[in-house]
């Protein structure tokens, strides 16, 4: 399976959950840093990032370690 960007028996640590405009996104945090999540609503997902959804999110799109998936990844990945 294409994992997108996460490390197979790596661990993350869930910071949230926040819905907005349908969009249900789990808030993650790589403590690493240096592997990153490449799937919808990453940071190189520019077309989920509107304006308002980066507003409604808090989300800084940046290296940081901080990232957000929907929810359905999440289970995908992580369940």
């Amino acid at each position: 399976m294409d994992r997108k960007g996460l490390m197979k028996g790596h661990a993350f640590t869930v910071i949230g959950v926040k819905e907005w405009n349908g969009n249900r996104l789990v808030h993650i945090r790589n403590p690493y840093g240096n592997e990153r999540w490449t799937g919808p609503w990453s940071d190189s997902d520019t077309a989920s990032w509107t304006p308002e959804a980066v507003e409604a999110f808090g989300h800084n799109i940046q290296n940081d370690g901080l990232y957000w998936m929907d929810i359905a990844d999440y289970k995908k990945y992580f369940v």
